[in-house]
């Protein structure tokens, strides 16, 4: 599994490419105090 930030995708995208796994799916929220929050959209229980 290989997650990557929003602001980071295409890095992301590319690091995925070379290890040939696809970036999993997830959820990014902005706060108005300016914290955020990520949260896997997949299973991540078991999984490296």
């Amino acid at each position: 599994m290989l997650f990557t930030l929003n602001a980071s995708r295409a890095f992301g995208e590319r690091i995925g490419q070379a290890l040939g796994i696809p970036l999993s799916e997830h959820e990014e929220r902005e706060f108005e105090d300016g914290e955020h929050k990520s949260r896997p959209l997949v299973n991540v229980r078991g999984r490296d």
